[in-house]
């Protein structure tokens, strides 16, 4: 049976996360404390208990000005129907986030019931980043097309000597920025551009995840252009989960190598993004970088 999960189910749901991801169940816990109101989660109920689940996470798609838009019905009255907070062009979509199923009960069909239950009873678009390539083409088998491949760059810590504010002749800085702040820059540096849009709230809850798991957001000045970005460090690593505006993206890793002490860096350039027929013509030239997990 498929159902909406309700507040009752969150014991289960944690372990059914837990057995399928193996996160903490602090770090499960904030998840759905954060966000459990404010999203969608459907589950397959069998024996009693959540088997198979999708988290559905609104998010907006935003096309420049006339820029086609996806030709979907806007049902009203749709319980699955999130309140627009963007501006009037934007279209609702879904994220859909953590889908997973319990070890024992997988190969049953389950998780695909779910699926069509959202293609049967959403309107509106759905999107993913499959959590590895092998589950492609198990996606494309439902109907979902990928959109664009994962782009990662690997840059090495200069060694040479080189004083970063002598290589940028006026010089390089960084300053830490709330949350709200790191919102209002993305949505400064989006704005014009065709892009998958997160609320505040989500952006807000993306910098405390990233905060949890080592990471932090900074505003650099380069030369007096002003850049933000997202990081986290283990070890003598560095992950870049975001840098915009885009045109400087190596020069700010470096700094980012610098100010950290270390030795490489991997930088998301773009994650592999799937997408339904909605969204099939627009994707190759959508911004969407910044994920959760």
């Amino acid at each position: 049976m498929i159902k909406k999960a309700d507040k009752s189910m969150i014991p289960g749901l944690t372990a059914l996360w837990h057995q399928s991801f193996g996160d903490s169940e602090a770090y499960i816990q904030m998840f759905l404390d954060w966000n459990f109101d404010k999203v969608q989660t459907i589950v397959y109920i069998a024996e009693d208990k959540p088997v198979s689940v999708a988290y559905l996470l609104p998010i907006e798609y935003m096309p420049v000005a006339g820029h086609d838009e996806p030709d979907c019905a806007m049902k009203k009255g749709n319980d699955f129907r999130t309140s627009k907070e963007g501006p009037e062009h934007g279209i609702n979509c879904w994220y859909l986030y953590a889908a997973a199923t319990l070890p024992e009960y997988r190969g049953r069909g389950y998780f695909g019931e779910i699926l069509s239950f959202v293609r049967a009873n959403i309107p509106e678009p759905v999107i993913l980043v499959p959590g590895e390539e092998s589950l492609i083409s198990y996606y494309e088998r439902q109907g979902l097309y990928l959109c664009q491949r994962e782009c990662t760059m690997e840059v090495v810590a200069d060694t040479s000597g080189r004083n970063v504010a002598e290589v940028f002749k006026t010089g390089v800085c960084t300053t830490g920025i709330s949350d709200e702040a790191y919102f209002a820059l993305r949505e400064q540096a989006l704005a014009g551009s065709t892009h998958m849009r997160w609320n505040e709230h989500f952006i807000r809850y993306i910098c405390h995840e990233n905060r949890v798991c080592g990471g932090n957001q900074v505003r650099i000045t380069i030369d007096k252009m002003q850049f933000a970005a997202m990081y986290r460090v283990s070890g003598e690593a560095l992950t870049v989960l975001e840098v915009f505006p885009q045109t400087h993206i190596e020069s700010c890793v470096q700094f980012l190598l610098l100010e950290t002490g270390c030795r490489t860096a991997r930088v998301c350039v773009q994650p592999p993004f799937m997408a339904n027929k909605y969204l099939q013509k627009q994707c190759e030239d959508i911004y969407f970088n910044l994920t959760l997990g």
